[in-house]
């Protein structure tokens, strides 16, 4: 069984011309990619805790991702740095308005899935390099090779 670490990691996503770029040597945090088959609960009138009733779900019929954070060091180099490529609110440079994220876990295992950004912060606390921070929100079926 193979295990990774924090240095397989490799966190690509594409400027607003759609070419991927790795960004990993930005990125000092990274939030992971969580999926889930949402479900609803029906659970019939009359169902009582004396008759030890418990909770009924079915599956919505949907999936979803959750947000998606990155943090990392501010850096506004031209055409590489975060705050060029993950500083585009909505997507708004994009044509459809998604960006792609492509995450490589080690080995050949990654996800790729679009997203659009729907954050984008930069942190500056006295002491302390500038760092920034993007949110990431899922749309679309991912792809996992």
């Amino acid at each position: 069984m193979a295990t990774y670490n924090w240095s397989n990691l490799k966190v690509q996503f594409d400027n607003s011309s759609g070419t991927l770029l790795d960004m990993s040597a930005y990125v000092t945090a990274f939030g992971g990619i969580k999926f889930a088959a949402p479900t609803q609960d029906v659970t019939p009138a009359g169902s009582s805790v004396a008759a030890n009733a418990w909770v009924k779900n079915i599956f919505a019929g949907i999936f979803n991702g959750a947000d998606i954070q990155i943090d990392g060091v501010y850096d506004d180099t031209a055409s590489t740095g975060p705050d060029v490529i993950f500083n585009d609110l909505g997507c708004k440079a994009t044509a459809g308005g998604t960006r792609t994220l492509t995450v490589t876990y080690g080995g050949s295992k990654t996800t790729t899935i679009e997203t659009i950004i729907t954050a984008y912060d930069r942190n500056i606390v006295k002491g302390q390099p500038t760092t920034y921070t993007v949110t990431l929100t899922p749309t679309g079926a991912p792809t996992e090779v």
